[in-house]
């Protein structure tokens, strides 16, 4: 049965390092492979590991949906989830706090928008335009104002992206919208740009709300979006089942990306939200399954988002890299952790 939609992510408030989890294999012991829990946060990208189950025989596999960052992740200590779908937002907030947590394989990448009211007179992609609208605005004492979900990952794209177009900040002002508030407030003018996720952008579109001015990748962090952590104690002490959700998820993104992994996946889409059948098939052909963990651009993030206060102390690359276990997708690709990023 649809649920009515929700926010996709909640960035504020990251749990401090919490419940170290002594799980041990024990919970899976018998003739089958036992019962493994998966946690997702609901969205266009996140849905899909809801299909993990179809890459792990043996297993009986529960999925349950959360509506916010901290809560997935008191999930994932606590032992009530043992795979967790995250974004990498959440991930590098969870690094600064020293949450006890691996990421072990990426997921799905892409789904932001760059989006402009239609009344606005930018041709799509040039960047001259807009920042002569910036300065002009600005000129007359006013700033162009754009809605962002404040610590998302398109927050963070987008903060990059307008540095890397020597776009000054303080000619902009950025308010803090959830998604499902964005196309409200291109309707009122209370904004004239947003950087929404899928595929709340997709509609903002199509209801000719507003209309794609560019895709934010074109920054250090590029397309970074999903991700699957698992608990450090819990991997320490079950490492066959980890090899096996890493495998798994090697094989749900690569088939993502076939016909029939898309009819699917647009049958997950369409259970847990309320989103027209135009705007799913806009979404998937804007998103990229991808099981790498690209360290330099979580890295490029982590340096974002302490630079604009998400986060209380820089992260080195060798802090990052001890939260990534490239171990369970090596074994599952045989590929080199250097080739996995």
């Amino acid at each position: 049965m649809k649920t009515s939609r929700r926010d996709f992510i909640k960035s504020s408030g990251m749990l401090a390092a919490g419940i170290m989890l002594g799980a041990s294999s024990d919970v899976f012991a018998s003739e089958k492979k036992g019962t493994l829990n998966i946690g997702f946060l609901e969205g266009a990208n996140s849905v899909a590991i809801t299909l993990l189950a179809n890459y792990l025989p043996g297993y009986n596999i529960r999925v349950q949906s959360f509506q916010d960052i901290p809560t997935i992740t008191s999930a994932l200590l606590s032992n009530d989830i043992q795979v967790a779908q995250n974004i990498y937002t959440g991930f590098v907030s969870m690094i600064d706090k020293q949450v006890p947590v691996r990421a072990i394989s990426g997921q799905c990448n892409g789904g932001s928008n760059f989006i402009l009211r239609s009344d606005l007179n930018v041709e799509p992609g040039n960047w001259d335009s807009f920042t002569k609208l910036v300065d002009d605005k600005y000129k007359n004492g006013s700033k162009l104002t754009i809605a962002s979900f404040f610590g998302s990952v398109q927050d963070i794209e987008l903060r990059l992206l307008l540095a890397k177009k020597n776009i000054d900040l303080k000619k902009i002002q950025l308010i803090n919208v959830p998604y499902p508030g964005m196309a409200g407030a291109l309707s009122t003018n209370s904004a004239q740009a947003a950087v929404p996720v899928q595929p709340f952008g997709a509609e903002i579109i199509l209801e000719k709300i507003g209309y794609n001015f560019a895709y934010p990748y074109d920054q250090p962090a590029g397309d970074l979006t999903n991700l699957v952590l698992m608990n450090k104690k819990f991997i320490e002490n079950n490492k066959l089942i980890t090899n096996d959700v890493a495998k798994g998820m090697v094989l749900l993104t690569t088939d993502l990306k076939s016909m029939q992994g898309k009819e699917n996946w647009s049958k997950v889409i369409k259970r847990y939200s309320n989103v027209s059948d135009e705007a799913i098939k806009i979404t998937l052909n804007q998103l990229e399954p991808s099981y790498t963990l690209n360290a330099n651009k979580i890295y490029e993030m982590a340096v974002a988002m302490h630079k604009y206060g998400f986060i209380s102390q820089p992260l080195s690359m060798q802090t990052i890299r001890e939260y990534i276990d490239y171990g369970p997708l090596e074994l599952a690709t045989g590929k080199t952790y250097k080739e996995l990023q």
